[in-house]
């Protein structure tokens, strides 16, 4: 049967610019993709395919292919009126900044010969499979490259608004931090490590001297 991947242009165009050597930027205004684009897109598009074929080759063995490329949706037709479908929509973000959706529309006909096989008890029975080893690797493999922003906590403060509003260049606040204390790193803005600050070749860097733990930092304080 036939499904339906929708990709905003905001999201496609980014990821088009990104192709062709770009830093991703997103396109706001909506227009018809050129020749050189709609190639383009078909290859990534190609990609999503074989990604969807593998997450459900754990329920049933399916084979995708695209059969077609349309700039709008009002044109396009995979279910009849008033027929049930599964609707599924994620939001996607690109560089941080570029935000868009993708859908993805599954008519009914489709999923039911595998609907047995979605039911919890079917899901968990072979949920062991991807626990392997083997597995396990090839998800650390694939995580390891994925950008982590990583930010260092000097110490905290309290001021007032007007304080705040009062603040000139030069002016001094005074963190709760002792000049010999550690500070907090903090991964994706959760704490993680304590660690010493200092320089490295003319760099301001820390060097990690243990993993975070909350009563530590408390019973810290104290010391």
């Amino acid at each position: 049967g036939q499904i339906l991947l929708g990709i905003s242009f905001e999201v496609l165009s980014a990821l088009v610019d990104r192709m062709l050597g770009g830093i991703g930027v997103s396109e706001t205004v909506h227009r018809d993709l050129t020749d050189i684009e709609e190639a383009l897109s078909k290859k990534m598009i190609e990609k999503t395919v074989k990604t969807l074929e593998d997450s459900w080759a754990n329920f049933h063995p399916v084979k995708g292919k695209i059969i077609g490329l349309d700039n709008s949706y009002t044109t396009i037709q995979v279910a009849t009126s008033g027929e049930i479908v599964a609707l599924i929509t994620l939001e996607v973000q690109i560089s941080g900044q570029h935000y868009g959706l993708l859908s993805l529309c599954f008519p009914y006909p489709v999923l039911e010969g595998v609907l047995s096989q979605l039911s919890n008890q079917h899901f968990f029975q072979i949920k062991g499979l991807m626990s392997s080893d083997e597995e396990k690797d090839l998800m650390i493999k694939k995580l390891n490259p994925s950008p982590l922003n990583i930010s260092i906590q000097f110490g905290t403060a309290e001021i007032t608004t007007k304080e705040l509003l009062d603040l000139r260049v030069g002016d001094v606040i005074k963190l709760d931090n002792k000049i010999n204390e550690e500070v907090i790193v903090k991964i994706n803005n959760k704490k993680k490590f304590f660690a010493r600050p200092g320089t490295l070749k003319n760099s301001v860097c820390v060097r990690i001297t243990d993993r975070y733990n909350a009563l530590k930092q408390v019973l810290r304080s104290y010391i």
